[in-house]
């Protein structure tokens, strides 16, 4: 299922006969960047989202992901980001490194992943209580999933006042497995991000109405928007 506002594109489709979104949208010189939300599943999978160029993520042992080669491919000259990983501990949305789990999202016409590691600098670890806020570095947005429960999820807000917007939206049960959706709406540059917030969620109700995966409505929520460069 495709749909589209005036500048975003929301492409539905299936891993693991569940429903992932990828949201594209583009720049100012018309390059398209696409961002996968994936939901949890029972097996490890890896989805890749991107132009030629990008890094393959691979399956890893169980609830785990690997990198193959270095991520640093994700840079201006590929326009793509290629991140859609879940384990058999249901984490999604996550890279698992040196056990932790983070996934960060840097500047303007480049995207980069910073995993976590004993060096890491934009990664924070995940806390006992299941969540942590993985500190952005300027004009970069990180979050930072939680540990294997997947018990929260946490926003972090860069220092011109853009804001990650996270929530968790349980979707219902399945035979094997619970599926969990983690929604991320990232304030753009464009004030339309409150409509985009709205297009998206009836873009995946609609998806898990028609699967039948669907328990109650996805809870969103969007900040007031501010200019910045990031994606």
């Amino acid at each position: 299922m495709i749909m589209t506002t005036s500048r975003f594109i929301f492409t539905s489709f299936s891993v693991d006969g569940l429903v992932a979104v990828a949201i594209t949208r583009a720049t100012a010189d018309g390059v398209a960047v696409t961002r996968t939300v994936a939901p949890r599943v029972a097996a490890p999978v890896a989805v890749a989202n991107g132009i030629a160029g990008a890094r393959v993520v691979t399956e890893g042992a169980a609830g785990t992901v690997a990198v193959a080669d270095s991520i640093a491919a994700a840079s201006a000259a590929t326009h793509c980001l290629a991140v859609a990983c879940a384990g058999t501990d249901g984490i999604a949305v996550a890279f698992t490194v040196a056990q932790s789990l983070a996934v960060a999202f840097a500047v303007a016409d480049r995207v980069a992943i910073a995993m976590a590691g004993t060096d890491s600098v934009a990664i924070a670890r995940a806390a006992a209580d299941g969540a942590a806020v993985a500190p952005a570095e300027t004009h970069c947005l990180a979050v930072a999933c939680a540990v294997t429960d997947c018990a929260a999820v946490a926003a972090s807000e860069n220092q011109d006042g853009t804001v990650l917007v996270a929530r968790k939206a349980n979707v219902g049960d399945l035979a094997w497995n619970k599926i969990d959706l983690t929604i991320l709406v990232v304030s753009f540059d464009d004030p339309s991000v409150a409509d985009t917030a709205r297009d998206l969620r009836q873009v995946i109700d609609s998806e898990m109405d028609s699967h039948k995966h669907r328990a109650h409505p996805f809870q969103l929520s969007v900040s007031s928007p501010a200019p910045s460069p990031c994606w």
